[in-house]
């Protein structure tokens, strides 16, 4: 399967952590590729190579076994398309569904699919996400959530120190853009932290936050914002946890619960009252950030040891630091490359 060099430059995937053997780390939606898949573009780069594909669902399997239709941030695979076209790769790659709840790796097994449950916030950094708590809390809350209408920013309106992180909707700027309106309309209080979408490209100043700056936020906040009815497991959730932060959420599919427990998170209805009604609560308890990092730490281990017992029969020489240090490289939580770069990596 041949890509033109412009289409390998455009195409991400979330990298890779051995080379010989190869163990890559794909995102469903990346699956297909070209005409054919991810599997027929490793054969061709890497031929002869044993060969392990992670792949990670960024969406609630559960909520697309019922819809029937793969739509994760802006990527559309139907659903019975990626089982059936996976369930005929009778390639040498080997190929495990790495599902971030115990519900979603059912799921795959139910239709065939080799999976695990080990969920994709194992990946966050705790050396970058830790307790630095300011001299002065600044916020009752911070939402860490893209310009999208799932993230349902408007559940916040009723909270009166509002800090905002965010990014595009991974769909469309008309997408990015129409929300990012809305929410301004909604929550004209909240602090912007990133700066402004615009129409007019003359007056965007929209930027990335690094992951360094994103946590000093949090450390100047008393809870963090989980609000999206369905989505994957949310980076930003564990980000909270490790930086000390209780969590308020609403009832969601996609894996954040994983990682809460009664003394670390919240789950509230999808109101706004309840919400505001709950980080205030939850705000005046001040809970001990220490014992929410060391929980969350303790959750955390049990998943970063699967995934260790995972790679053990493929990269016996690759530990855990070695995977993080591969991290951290990135700017974000987890190494993104393009096809690309993952060519010339092989290489």
């Amino acid at each position: 399967m041949r890509l033109k060099p412009e289409e390998e430059t455009a195409f991400r995937v979330f990298g890779g952590f051995s080379v010989d053997p190869l163990v890559v780390l794909v995102p469903t939606h990346s699956f297909l590729v070209g005409n054919g898949t991810i599997l027929d573009w490793l054969e061709e780069v890497a031929p002869r190579r044993r060969t392990l594909v992670l792949l990670q669902p960024l969406w609630s399997l559960e909520f697309l076994e019922v819809n029937r239709l793969y739509e994760c941030l802006g990527g559309g695979l139907v659903w019975d398309v990626f089982i059936n076209r996976l369930k005929s790769y009778t390639g040498p790659i080997s190929v495990i569904v790495v599902a971030n709840t115990q519900k979603d790796m059912e799921i795959c097994h139910s239709v065939g699919l080799r999976s695990v449950f080990i969920s994709q916030n194992l990946f966050v950094d705790e050396e970058v996400f830790c307790i630095k708590r300011a001299a002065e809390i600044e916020f009752d809350a911070v939402l860490n959530a893209r310009m999208g209408p799932l993230k349902r920013h408007y559940l916040a309106k009723k909270i009166a120190k509002l800090a905002l992180i965010y990014g595009d909707s991974c769909v469309s700027d008309k997408v990015t853009l129409d929300c990012y309106y809305r929410v301004r309309a909604v929550l004209p209080h909240a602090t912007y932290l990133n700066g402004a979408f615009s129409r007019n490209k003359n007056t965007a100043s929209w930027r990335w936050l690094s992951a360094k700056e994103v946590a000093a936020v949090y450390n100047k906040s008393r809870v963090g914002l989980s609000l999206s009815a369905v989505e994957g497991a949310n980076w930003a959730s564990m980000e909270y946890l490790l930086c000390g932060l209780p969590v308020v959420a609403t009832q969601g599919l996609g894996g954040r619960e994983v990682f809460f427990t009664p003394q670390t998170a919240v789950i509230c209805a999808d109101d706004s009252g309840a919400v505001a009604q709950a980080v205030a609560q939850v705000g005046a308890e001040q809970r001990d950030p220490e014992q929410i990092r060391r929980i969350t730490l303790d959750l955390v281990a049990e998943h970063r040891q699967r995934f260790a017992e995972l790679l053990t029969d493929f990269a016996p020489q690759l530990g855990w630091d070695q995977m993080m240090t591969v991290i951290r490289n990135s700017e974000r939580s987890c190494q993104i490359l393009s096809l690309a770069q993952l060519r010339a990596w092989l290489s």
